[in-house]
Order: C-alpha cells, then sequence, then structure tokens
C-alpha cells in the first residue's frame, strides 16, 4: 500500500498471545525517508490526519498512547482476541490534540 509521505503513527495491531502488547505503534515523521510516498505492507496501519497535517509532538503522543499498558490493559478487557480490528480502534476514547501534543512534549522524540 503506498502512502503520501507525511506525518502520522505506524500501527501493527495483531499480536502473538505470548507478546506484551496488543498494539505496537511508532511515530513517522514526514521526511524521515526520501520519496513522495511511503510503502507499507498490509499488516501495518497508517493513522494520519484527516483534514491537514499532524503535528510531530502529536504523532509521538498518540504512539505513546497507542503502545501504552493503560490501552493493552483496555483491550485486553473489551476484546480477548489477539487481533484488534479497525472498527475497535475507531472507537477508542482517545484524549483531545492539546493532551496529545502534551504527551507528545513530555517523551522524548
Amino acid at each position: 500500500m503506498l502512502v503520501p509521505n507525511r506525518t502520522g503513527v505506524l500501527l501493527r495491531r495483531f499480536s502473538a498471545k505470548e507478546e506484551a502488547r496488543r498494539l505496537v505503534a511508532a511515530p513517522y515523521l514526514r521526511g524521515q525517508l526520501p520519496g513522495s510516498h511511503l510503502g507499507l505492507e498490509n499488516h501495518l496501519n497508517y493513522v494520519y490526519a484527516v483534514e491537514g497535517e499532524m503535528q510531530p509532538e502529536q504523532a509521538v503522543g498518540l504512539a505513546a498512547l497507542l503502545s501504552s499498558s493503560l490501552l493493552d490493559h483496555y483491550i485486553r478487557i473489551q476484546n480477548g482476541h489477539t487481533q484488534v480490528n479497525a472498527s475497535e480502534l475507531r472507537a477508542l476514547p482517545l484524549p483531545d490534540w492539546p493532551q496529545l501534543t502534551a504527551l507528545g512534549e513530555s517523551e522524548v522524540i
């Protein structure tokens, strides 16, 4: 899958039972790789801002939250499977952009 080379979060939402987390997320900052588009394998999801572009701090904050033990516990309570589907991700209660930005500013990029 080709996606625009812009700031977002790369997310793996399939895991083995013995893995520590159901979700593994990492921020991707525009320009980390050359080219106008990125080629992603089908087991990765790309989270991006629908309008405009996600700020680097927002991407770092969202990746930190998605990879957190708090969210992992929530997902395990809601879903006993090792896979998290896209509709479950969309239904996650997430903080607003200013809170994600503050979280991202507190993380080391």
